[in-house]
């Protein structure tokens, strides 16, 4: 198999794997940068913390990857699909993200999305780059539990939600 048919293969692997949609968000320099990502699972329970991983092309990954920086990771319920696409889509950048969904701010400054299912504030404690990603583990320093149950999910190029 050569390497272009492995990465094809491998990307339509991933498209089936379902995982739950969030949108990681911070303050930098004045200005909001926001991205949607699925790929960001807990890490450990004490203390606790997560990993986010964010393509280095992005443009939230300058903002995100420095020690320290305060971040916001904030699981979308089902309804915010309007949210994951805005954030989702590299044309849009900056504020204009921000104008779909109804956000606020943490008393940091970080941006948090009123109604999502649950929100952590979190700040980079480790920065791990592989290929083409950067492993950003987070130290979570609040937790906001919204009143949604269900998780909004992405899974073979479509959303779905599960309680």
């Amino acid at each position: 198999m050569s390497a272009e048919e492995l990465s094809a293969d491998f990307k339509q692997a991933m498209r089936r794997l379902a995982a739950s949609v969030h949108i990681v968000a911070t303050r930098s320099e004045g200005r909001r940068f926001g991205m949607t990502a699925t790929a960001v699972t807990s890490l450990s329970m004490a203390p606790p913390s997560v990993l986010v991983c964010v393509n280095q092309r992005a443009a939230t990954h300058p903002a995100l990857a420095r020690h320290g920086q305060i971040f916001s990771v904030n699981l979308l319920a089902p309804g915010h699909q309007d949210v994951a696409n805005r954030f989702g889509t590299p044309a849009e950048d900056g504020d204009a993200r921000f104008n779909v969904g109804g956000w606020d701010e943490t008393e940091e400054g970080v941006p948090i999305l009123a109604g999502a299912a649950s929100s952590l504030l979190c700040a980079v404690e480790g920065l791990y780059p592989h290929a083409t990603h950067t492993i950003v583990v987070g130290r979570v320093l609040r937790v906001a539990l919204g009143e949604a149950r269900c998780a909004l999910l992405y899974g073979d190029g479509r959303y779905s939600g599960l309680s």
